[in-house]
């Protein structure tokens, strides 16, 4: 990995991390919960939320991390199982949009040719410009990722709404395991068919969505 990439996609994880919990703890609130507003997970303030194994995770792996998590607290939802669901699948909507927007912008600002008036603010554009199409893509990948059903992904809250009621206390009794076994398959099988489907996933989304091919 080049220190272009390794400082691109830092910056890219903190605020992807940031902005999904933010997500989670804003909208339990919206639906009356006040736990995460007592926590201070109410804010964008990355500190609040980053944790350091799921950063590097996430850089390391292109997609695959998670921040500190927001204690919620289902008995405030009008509806449990639509509220749990709005809350925990939402965030990832909001993160494709987020893509969405910063690839507007990043488009736009090439198009325009903003900032480039000298070799040194060449370079600059450059980079801003790589670090937005990499905040595209993670942004995009870490949404796929955080829909599965492992360990603190938001899919991991998901799953027990549509088990029995011994099933999701069997499933929540092993997460811990099942997390520690696929990061092994990470790490030992690269081209694993989950990492490889999300990626193919994840450029779709991007040629489809926001160039029309």
């Amino acid at each position: 990995m080049s220190i272009t990439l390794i400082i691109s996609d830092l910056i890219a994880s903190i605020i992807i991390v940031t902005l999904k919990e933010f997500s989670v703890a804003l909208l339990s609130n919206i639906q009356g919960d006040n736990l995460p507003k007592s926590k201070g997970k109410l804010s964008l303030n990355p500190f609040k939320h980053i944790e350091i194994i799921g950063l590097i995770m996430l850089i390391l792996t292109s997609g695959f991390g998670w921040g500190k998590g927001v204690d919620t607290n289902k008995m405030f939802y009008k509806n449990r199982k639509i509220g749990t669901l709005i809350t925990y699948l939402s965030p990832s909507i909001i993160l494709i949009l987020f893509a969405y927007l910063v690839n507007f912008i990043n488009t736009t600002l090439v198009v325009t040719n903003f900032i480039v008036i000298n070799s040194t603010m060449m370079r600059i554009a450059t980079f801003i410009n790589f670090a937005m199409m990499r905040l595209t893509f993670l942004s995009i990948s870490f949404a796929i990722y955080n829909l599965l059903p492992i360990y603190p992904l938001d899919g991991s809250k998901v799953l027990p709404l549509f088990l029995s009621p011994n099933k999701a206390v069997s499933y929540i009794a092993f997460q811990k395991q099942i997390l520690v076994i696929f990061m092994i398959i990470i790490f030992l099988f690269p081209r694993n068919p989950v990492s490889n489907f999300i990626g193919t996933l994840t450029m779709s989304i991007i040629n489809i969505f926001f160039y029309g091919f």
